[in-house]
């Protein structure tokens, strides 16, 4: 997939191409997830291939768990393939990606009463109960029938991280004769 989130497993695919006019051996292809929210899944972070021939393509699939407490963000993962050529021992560096990506999980509740006939403080608490923090966030309400909102209907909350919450308070005036 082109992203995974938190907890997921996936399968990452490395092709590996032989271009040169002669065949390759003991091709060792190797992640480094040492500080990476990223764990082999099922087997290691490293493979061996015997050879492949000239002009030749082995296809390498490695079983990755990403942490459940990542960030969303793109991780670059050192890859690191040596193998013999002619007897002489080589070994290429490069990178690969992988793309996380979560999304927020925002709850609202409030447990303020409405009295009809007078003006109310209203309350609401925002929970940020998903892995990824929240940017920007802004609340509004609506007015409800016979009500009417005497303080401006949005607030702006701002940054909310994970696991965390904040509230905003308006101020309601409730019609007498409301249901």
């Amino acid at each position: 997939p082109r992203e995974i989130g938190p907890g997921q497993k996936v399968t990452m695919t490395l092709t590996l191409e032989n271009e040169l006019d002669r065949e390759l051996e003991d091709v060792n292809i190797k992640l480094n997830l040492e500080a990476l929210p990223i764990a082999p899944y099922g087997q290691g972070a490293e493979k061996t291939i015997d050879r492949i021939k000239e002009d030749r393509i082995k296809i390498i699939d490695f079983e990755l768990i990403v942490n459940s407490d990542a960030k969303s963000q793109t991780y670059k993962i050192p890859v690191e393939i040596s193998y013999k050529e002619d007897s002489l021992q080589v070994t290429k560096k490069d990178f690969v990606s992988l793309a996380v990506k979560s999304v927020p999980k925002i709850a609202v509740s409030s447990s303020d009463y409405l009295i009809k006939g007078q003006e109310n403080k209203f309350n609401i608490k925002i929970i940020n109960k998903g892995l990824e923090d929240v940017k920007f966030l802004n609340i509004k309400i609506s007015p409800l029938t016979k009500t009417k909102i005497l303080s401006s209907p949005e607030d702006y909350i701002g940054d909310l991280n994970s696991d965390d919450t904040d509230s905003a308070e308006f101020s309601i005036f409730v019609e007498q004769d409301s249901g």
